[in-house]
């Protein structure tokens, strides 16, 4: 018989003895780990602001471009009409004389030329303006183009940050990130054309009846509460004109609710604007659309320029309603505060506009 091999035996053992300690104290500091944190969820306001400060900035960006582009062409194009014009002028042809120079004011002053005013204009000139359409056409496109590349960056940020949030669990902020996408997508929609509207014809009767106890803001005392802050304005025949960079405010306690009418006539350049408290109506962009601002919602009217419109504009606790010759054209949550003033403007330091606030009626 075989002697056993205790110490081959011995080893095996203190082996055995060895792994099962190991495995225990493994399992006993796996228990005594603590469980594994879920990720930090996102600060929602910091990273939309941050998103939102990142879009501004290319739409900044694209606008300070379209500014010095367009501010180019137009330095080449008033050099050929004086140019142009000077040789008219010693020619002695009066007509074309003429031609040049309303073609010149409306140039320097921002105003689009109809297509009957082109069609008419001598050869010479229309040649001239023939090089020029195109190439204002080429700034707007490009100006268009990057500004839909920035509205698709946007997005994509806000699809990222919803997607981080919904992994997260934090859908109320989820849903108020999708809501902002839903926001982008229809301004997007808005600036490819589809929600631009033609306006019906105007209706005079309606923006000019008058509210039950509605007040003159350019009558009694009322007369007494402008202050120019800048610009050139005038008061005639209850109308109140505007031009250049331009600021007129109307200083009172204006309580909720109460409806501000009155007509506006915009005579030269696109940036007439009235505001109160956090909202604006006016024009913004490059295309001549009234809306209600910030972040205007339903449609952009498009307006035309030497032609009057009646704007009525509600503020109460429920609701800021935008309408323009009786149709509404924009609703906003409501303003629950006092606003303090009503500030009028006919330009700004782009377009030096000069523009009629017709009949400016304020009602409870």
């Amino acid at each position: 018989m075989r002697k056993c091999d205790y110490s081959k035996f011995n080893r095996v053992c203190n082996a055995m003895r060895v792994a099962i300690l190991c495995m225990f104290f493994t399992i006993q500091a796996l228990c005594g780990q603590e469980p594994a944190k879920a990720p930090a969820t996102p600060n929602l306001q910091a990273d939309l602001a941050a998103l939102s400060a990142g879009y501004k900035a290319d739409l900044d960006d694209i606008a300070a471009d379209y500014e010095k582009w367009f501010t180019a062409l137009q330095t080449w194009y008033l050099a050929g009409l004086d140019k142009l014009q000077s040789e008219r002028t010693k020619a002695g042809d009066l007509e074309g004389v003429l031609a040049f120079k309303e073609e010149r004011d409306r140039i320097a002053g921002r105003v689009e030329s109809t297509r009957e005013q082109i069609q008419a204009m001598p050869a010479v000139l229309g040649k001239l303006r023939a090089a020029y359409d195109p190439a204002l056409k080429k700034i707007k496109d490009e100006a268009g183009r990057r500004k839909s590349v920035a509205q698709k960056k946007y997005l994509a940020n806000l699809e990222g940050l919803q997607k981080r949030l919904t992994v997260s669990l934090d859908l109320d902020d989820a849903v108020l990130v999708r809501k902002e996408k839903e926001r982008l997508a229809a301004e997007m929609a808005e600036a490819g054309g589809g929600a631009v509207v033609t306006p019906p014809e105007p209706s005079p009767k309606k923006a000019s009846e008058p509210f039950q106890g509605s007040r003159n803001l350019l009558a009694g005392e009322d007369a007494r509460k402008w202050t120019i802050v800048r610009g050139d304005w005038t008061t005639d025949n209850n109308v109140l004109t505007g031009a250049g960079n331009s600021s007129i405010v109307f200083t009172d306690e204006l309580s909720p609710p109460f409806t501000l009418q009155f007509k506006i006539n915009v005579l030269e350049g696109m940036r007439p604007r009235v505001r109160f408290g956090p909202f604006e109506f006016g024009n913004e962009g490059f295309e001549t659309t009234f809306a209600l601002y910030p972040k205007p919602t339903g449609e952009l009217f498009h307006y035309q320029r030497k032609t009057s419109y009646g704007i009525a504009i509600s503020v109460s606790q429920k609701s800021v309603d935008l309408s323009i010759d009786g149709n509404l054209i924009a609703s906003r949550p409501g303003v629950k505060e006092k606003l303090d003033k009503l500030d009028f403007l006919a330009g700004d330091n782009w377009s030096k506009g000069r523009v009629e606030f017709r009949d400016i009626t304020l009602a409870k």
